[in-house]
């Protein structure tokens, strides 16, 4: 089979490699379309755990053409699939709590082990979700995504009404805007640096500035009539995002943290303490965020206007530095099939 082959910083080859083979409870999926995300180009630079040579990517879209397993199953070959790449210890303290998705040993397919950037991939039988009726190969290859922005509104205590602040108009926080708008948000705010982002959030409906042109802080003041708004999103993890947070937040308002960052911030903790503001941490999704996710995109097939490119499977390394140049895209997709 073909895929790009992460061999190290900046550096991937489209390469020739065998076939995957099959263990218990495993599957073969034919992948038609892969995401890059922001983590892929942390690998690309060198600067994640991920061991080269690998085959790199963890969004993605398919169709399973082998399964090999003892259990019934409700999935059968020519099945249209998609994966949650997370995989679980089963014994640490979280997991035997039901907490999975903040195992203390999580590990992901595309980060630890071969990913998504090839023609083919092999993942076990229980990271495997069927694609809804009505939603194509293209939308479904979202799910992780889309995944990652249902479970950071869902960690708020989002209220119909209430008036939400986003940072960073990359591919999570506008999918982030657009789910929590359909949770009830009266008004959602957005800023970003990227003047192209900025317009893609607007045209999603979305109330966007340049931050570099505009200051934020005093956009939701005048907004809000001085209330500020009730949860925000941090979805740009910038040195800019950790000072301004408090300051955007209403008195008892929540924060949700969904960047990783490289390096702890600078954040104001008095802010926390005299305003009685929440600070909630978010970590990648649950098997039920990835179920909301699945009828979400299904019910809701417009929150996919974040897709705007498509590269071909050998112009991977192409697609990355495109993001990387902060070029106009926002969510590239690969087409791992000629």
């Amino acid at each position: 089979m073909k895929a790009a082959v992460y061999k190290g910083p900046c550096e991937i080859s489209f390469e020739e490699l065998a076939l995957p083979s099959l263990l218990d409870d495993e599957v073969l999926i034919k992948v038609a379309y892969a995401g890059i995300c922001g983590t892929d180009l942390h690998i690309f630079s060198g600067n994640y755990r991920t061991i080269p040579p690998m085959v790199i990517g963890h969004e993605l879209s398919g169709e399973i053409v082998d399964i090999k397993t003892k259990q019934n199953t409700k999935f059968k070959t020519g099945d249209r699939v998609v994966i949650r790449p997370t995989i679980y210890c089963n014994k640490c303290y979280a997991c035997l709590r039901g907490y999975k998705h903040v195992c203390k040993d999580l590990t992901m397919t595309g980060i630890d082990y071969p990913g998504a950037f090839a023609e083919y991939l092999k993942v076990p039988l229980d990271m495997v979700y069927q694609i809804p009726d009505g939603v194509s190969l293209k939308e479904a290859a979202l799910i992780e995504p889309l995944a990652v922005a249902v479970h950071s509104v869902f960690s708020s205590s989002l209220k119909i009404g209430d008036e939400v602040a986003i940072l960073g108009a990359g591919p999570i926080g506008l999918l982030i805007g657009q789910v929590a708008r359909l949770a009830g948000a009266a008004e959602v705010y957005i800023c970003d640096i990227n003047d192209f982002r900025v317009g893609k959030a607007r045209e999603l409906g979305l109330k966007a500035i340049n931050n570099q042109e505009i200051d934020f802080i005093e956009y939701i003041k005048r907004n809000t009539g001085g209330r500020m708004a009730d949860i925000t999103f941090e979805a740009a993890g910038s040195k800019y995002t950790a000072e301004v947070i408090t300051e955007i937040t209403s008195i008892r308002g929540q924060m949700v943290i969904v960047s990783a960052f490289r390096k702890a911030p600078e954040f104001n903790l008095l802010s926390v303490t005299f305003r009685e503001q929440t600070v909630i941490g978010t970590r990648v999704y649950s098997d039920e965020d990835y179920r909301k996710a699945l009828v979400l995109l299904q019910q809701h097939p417009e929150i996919t206007g974040v897709i705007t490119h498509i590269y071909s499977l050998k112009d991977t390394g192409k697609a990355i530095e495109a993001i990387r140049e902060g070029k106009d895209v926002l969510k590239v997709l690969i087409k791992c099939q000629e």
